[in-house]
């Protein structure tokens, strides 16, 4: 049987090595690798966590680790569907190895390009290189979604603990939210594109118990409609995730609500909090893609105490 090597990148706008003004020797000679095995009959796939998302999502093993280590832990190397390797590239006797190769009949390696610098296109961040048409998009969403990290983060790590929303349980809170007093009832009535109305952002520890993940819809001011093509990415990014076995709750904040003047400025509304059931909570524009979204959400699973991301983000006020 021949064998089927994956290898899940961390964001970066090439995995080649050589799109910025100076080569990394690193993902030089892994690429080189990896199409050694290719023609050796491997099958070999690889994804950018920034492309490519639902990929990150799909695979259990690989969404599982993210959730629990972080960005941290890629590359992620999948050989027949077992990880091999986790944090770093492998070397290509240790590919070999793995294909079930015979190194010994391999001829000798070609040594290394010598670079006195790595680029700053490698596996810890996104490049300063200069990408155009689909490419910019992607490094330009990027370089949002790294912006956004820190909007909610500060409040949520370093606000007092407030009272728990009860939830059916009685032990603790699934969202990071705040409880935030509300004369009108948890749970409104009136829907808005189909989405589920929250009268106060605490309201998610009780409707949306039974999620795994929730995509919260920030109105602007007087305009509470979700728009076609918003209501239409976040449809398919909750599709992509039932496909995983997650279920993905769709909800949008009611501008009565009393954290509303405050989530509206915070996040320039029209926007989307992006939450992970016992993980971290985020925000991306409105105007978004299921790309984004799903990348978003791979962020929010990986968010630790102090509301960012492990990664090339900054980190956010308060985190030491």
């Amino acid at each position: 049987m021949k064998s089927e090597i994956k290898v899940f990148d961390p964001p970066m706008c090439c995995s080649s090595g050589v799109c910025g003004p100076s080569v990394n020797p690193k993902l030089v000679q892994f690429a080189g690798d990896l199409d050694e095995l290719k023609q050796r009959g491997v099958t070999v796939r690889r994804f950018n966590l920034s492309s490519e998302p639902a990929a990150f999502v799909e695979e259990p093993l690989v969404k599982e680790t993210l959730a629990k280590e972080g960005n941290g832990c890629l590359p992620v190397i999948l050989v027949n569907g077992s990880i091999v390797s986790t944090g770093k590239y492998p070397t290509r006797n240790e590919l070999m190895q793995w294909a079930g190769l015979d190194i010994e009949k391999e001829t000798a390696s070609v040594e290394k390009p010598k670079a006195k610098e790595f680029s700053d296109c490698g596996p810890d961040c996104s490049c300063n290189c200069a990408p155009s048409g689909k490419k910019l998009k992607i490094v330009v969403s990027s370089v949002v979604l790294i912006a956004v990290l820190g909007i909610l983060g500060f409040k949520f790590a370093t606000a007092k603990p407030a009272e728990k929303a009860a939830t059916p349980n009685g032990s603790t809170t699934a969202f990071p939210v705040e409880a935030i007093a509300s004369a009108k009832p948890a749970i409104a009535t009136e829907p808005v594109s189909a989405f589920e109305k929250l009268n106060t952002l605490s309201d998610l520890n009780t409707v949306a118990i039974s999620q795994d993940a929730v995509l919260v819809f920030i109105p602007s001011l007087g305009n509470a409609d979700v728009p076609a093509a918003t209501e239409s990415a976040m449809r398919t990014a909750q599709k992509t995730l039932q496909k995983s076995k997650m279920a993905l709750g769709l909800y949008t904040l009611a501008e009565t609500a009393p954290d509303y003047p405050m989530l509206s400025a915070q996040t320039k509304a029209p926007a989307i909090l992006v939450a992970a059931k016992g993980r971290g909570m985020l925000a991306i524009p409105a105007d978004t893609t299921e790309s984004k979204i799903l990348q978003a959400f791979m962020s929010a699973s990986s968010v630790g105490g102090c509301g960012t991301s492990s990664g090339c983000g900054p980190s956010t006020a308060g985190c030491k």
